[in-house]
């Protein structure tokens, strides 16, 4: 949800969407985030003043979405509680900076009732590698997970224990996560893998910096070897993965949908089935430090 260096201003108006113009010898909000893609802002008045602090994300290069105010100062008054946004006049400098919400704990705009987004538990994480599922055949499954740090990515990981068939492959990839917690814009992917022997099948991808927040790893293979699983029966807490989480009485949504042939969408489809965890085990991914 943070990046460095970055400052733009908006000759915008009023308590929309943010127009973005570059700064000469500062970065860009589209330098360090791709579309939908959520990360803190600061709003600062013409005289530098803060005007408000708040979670967004850019539809486009150039345009900010005020997804969530958490914090203002208008008129001497400051909020912090059902904040809203502050009508802005002239021209307003618009910084990332770490603020209160700035830290990844939760998905900013969640909703934990309806089924049109997922449901996370915050920071736990699952024990992983200790069970195992057989692959369905071009079923894609995404798995939610949160980095708390940020680190440079260059392979993704699946084990397969038992192989598929002669020819078989598994193609793994990290997508964002949406401001509403649904799944968006692909980030990474594999090429083939093969899966028509057993043990550890590693996959490079372009070695990418993913910054602190929430994501998902996905899988797809061409056949149905079996490979290691969340293990979603079992509870407890493991710091040995990035990619965990822990059993709670708060549902934890796992998603996945059909496709066509073993090559990961751009974009995620709209229609993903949600599976609760406890209910089926999914595919595990894990990741390589570049």
């Amino acid at each position: 949800m943070l990046g460095n260096a970055i400052k733009q201003t908006t000759a915008t108006t009023g308590t929309g969407n943010l127009t973005l113009s570059a700064v000469t010898g500062f970065a860009k909000f589209s330098d360090a985030f791709v579309v939908n893609q959520p990360f803190a802002y600061t709003l600062l008045d013409s005289s530098g003043l803060f005007l408000e602090a708040g979670v967004g994300y850019l539809t486009n290069s150039t345009t900010l979405v005020r997804t969530r105010v958490t914090a203002t100062l208008a008129s001497g008054t400051y909020t912090d509680e059902s904040a809203s946004a502050v009508s802005l006049a002239g021209t307003t400098t618009v910084i990332c900076a770490p603020h209160a919400a700035a830290f990844p704990g939760t998905i900013p705009a969640i909703d934990l009732v309806s089924g049109s987004v997922n449901k996370f538990l915050g920071p736990a994480q699952r024990n992983a590698n200790t069970a195992s599922v057989g692959a369905a055949s071009l079923r894609c499954s995404y798995s939610p997970f949160k980095l708390d740090v940020g680190v440079a990515i260059g392979s993704l990981i699946t084990n397969v224990t038992t192989a598929g068939a002669g020819g078989t492959v598994a193609r793994l990839g990290v997508y964002i996560c949406k401001a509403d917690g649904y799944i968006g814009d692909r980030l990474l992917t594999t090429g083939d893998i093969p899966t028509d022997s057993t043990g550890v099948k590693s996959g490079s991808v372009t070695p990418t910096f993913l910054p602190p927040g929430w994501y998902y790893a996905a899988s797809v293979y061409s056949g149905n070897p079996t490979v290691s699983a969340w293990a979603s029966a079992l509870t407890g807490l493991s710091a040995a993965t990035p990619l965990g989480w822990a059993n709670s009485t708060t549902p934890i949504e796992f998603r996945h949908e059909t496709l066509a042939s073993a090559v990961l969408p751009s974009v995620a489809s709209s229609s993903t089935t949600a599976v609760n965890v406890g209910i089926a085990h999914f595919p595990l991914v894990l990741m390589g430090v570049a």
